[in-house]
């Protein structure tokens, strides 16, 4: 007679980064876990008096995963199997603090699929968040946050891109990323050039989405 294998759930902790709509009653998450990097998991959404609040983007969550019976599908969470350990509402509640969450999300979703180290990664997501909440230019967050996560995945930013800069635009460069957030207020001019410059050089010399 066969034995029942009985598969204990996952424990898995990460920022929400996309929840989109599986028929009537789920949603599909995409979370960045600092152990797992980007997971995916369908949550039973209840729309009953009383409920517990479904997560939303840019929450710090601890989900209690459980295997599904198909390979195919996707890890899921039962209602009860999911704790909100940090609501950013701050970031929902002002229209560019939102952009430039959404913008470090898509970069996220985009670019951390095959990630060797996630836990840096996961540091870099919350720093750049937090950051936003704590009103620092959304520009220059998001500039700082694409070169470092460039910067770690072993891309020459510093040697080439920066060495192709103009000498105006390589010191304000130099100044933002020598500095914190807070340091630089709303920081030296250049900050959303540069941004555009360094997706435009990484779409183009490198398998980057921005």
């Amino acid at each position: 007679m066969n034995s029942i294998v009985s598969v204990a759930p996952q424990q898995i902790k990460g920022i929400v980064l996309n929840a989109v709509a599986s028929g009537e009653s789920h949603r599909r998450y995409t979370l960045f876990s600092a152990r797992e990097g980007l997971q995916s998991a369908l949550f039973r959404i209840r729309a009953k008096k009383g409920a517990p609040p479904a997560p939303d983007f840019f929450d710090l969550v601890e989900l209690s995963l459980r295997q599904p019976s198909s390979i195919t599908s996707i890890p899921f969470a039962k209602e009860g199997d999911c704790l909100i350990l940090r609501k950013r509402t701050e970031l929902g509640a002002d229209h560019n603090r939102f952009l430039a969450a959404s913008g470090i999300s898509r970069l996220f979703l985009d670019n951390a699929i095959h990630l060797l180290e996630p836990a840096s990664m996961f540091t870099l997501l919350e720093n750049s968040l937090d950051a936003l909440i704590a009103g620092g230019n959304a520009t220059i967050i998001r500039f700082k946050t694409l070169f470092v996560f460039a910067r770690n995945e072993g891309h020459p930013v510093k040697q080439a891109w920066m060495t192709e800069l103009d000498s105006s635009m390589r010191k304000s460069a130099e100044i933002i990323l020598g500095k914190t957030v807070a340091e630089l207020g709303d920081g030296p001019k250049h900050s959303s050039q540069l941004l555009q410059s360094l997706s435009r050089w990484l779409n183009s010399e490198t398998e980057f989405i921005c």
